[in-house]
């Protein structure tokens, strides 16, 4: 019996639920709860963590199991930020794509507000719990030069497609080349390591692209970019990253892909 009650605590814990509120709702003492949570590799939250005003779930990232927790992986890679010293999640697109944003709010259930730029539009999850994950997962802090590709740990194979269109959405594009609309190209930037890596992926696919095309040349740890402009490729790449996609992608990537 008793170890069905520490079950139900770290289920409750992990929903969001409070050492103290636990212990009002289940018979267990509070030092019961926290020594279950430690046992079992849960770190208990800070003071200031349970003093937010949003609450929201803190373990969404914890595991890669999901193909909306790959998607919105891929899109932090690309266009998200990891602050430990703020313990804050950070992600900003464009005000056209907040769509997105106001999605991520609710897988994570968050109810607060997203903040509106004059361009842009900013969403922050402030939680050391999730920026470990995120780190564990190979969102790292100050990643432009660094970023390399997930590992099957982190992203297991049949989720792939749905990082890389979360990827392709923050640093990919797809654009015509001069005014023939059936000549487009899809190109992704990023670390050389990361790129290569990718390409790797996207050849298991049937889709051959470019070799690393480093962006600045007098600069040898650079961003650079791989590209493929083929139309067998770049329709194989559409049904590869849109296949099983619910509504999660930038719509005005994909009505490119397939216009």
């Amino acid at each position: 019996m008793k170890t069905q009650l520490k079950q139900q605590a770290i289920l409750l814990y992990k929903q969001g639920k409070t050492i103290r509120e636990i212990c009002t709702m289940i018979d267990l003492c509070e030092k019961t709860i926290s020594a279950t949570l430690k046992e079992n590799g849960i770190q208990i939250k800070t003071g200031p963590e349970y003093a937010r005003i949003h609450h929201f779930n803190d373990n969404y990232f914890e595991v890669i199991d999901a193909s909306d927790k790959a998607y919105f992986l891929g899109l932090l890679y690309a266009d998200g930020n990891v602050y430990m010293r703020r313990n804050r999640v950070q992600i900003t697109l464009a005000n056209e794509d907040s769509y997105i944003l106001a999605e991520l709010a609710k897988r994570v259930g968050h109810n607060g507000k997203i903040y509106i730029d004059r361009e842009f539009h900013k969403f922050s999850l402030d939680s050391k719990k999730m920026c470990q994950d995120l780190i564990k997962l190979g969102c790292i802090e100050r990643k432009s030069l660094i970023l390399e590709f997930p590992t099957k740990e982190q992203v297991p194979k049949e989720l792939l497609s749905h990082f890389i269109r979360g990827f392709f959405d923050g640093d990919g594009s797809i654009y015509f080349r001069g005014k023939n609309k059936d000549a487009k190209s899809v190109s992704f930037v990023s670390t050389r390591k990361f790129l290569m890596k990718l390409k790797e992926i996207l050849l298991e696919e049937s889709i051959d692209s470019s070799d690393f095309l480093i962006r600045y040349k007098n600069k040898i740890d650079s961003a650079g970019e791989i590209r493929f402009g083929d139309k067998k490729g770049v329709r194989r790449f559409y049904e590869y990253v849109y296949k099983d996609c619910e509504n999660l992608f930038l719509k005005r990537k994909k009505e490119k892909s397939i216009c």
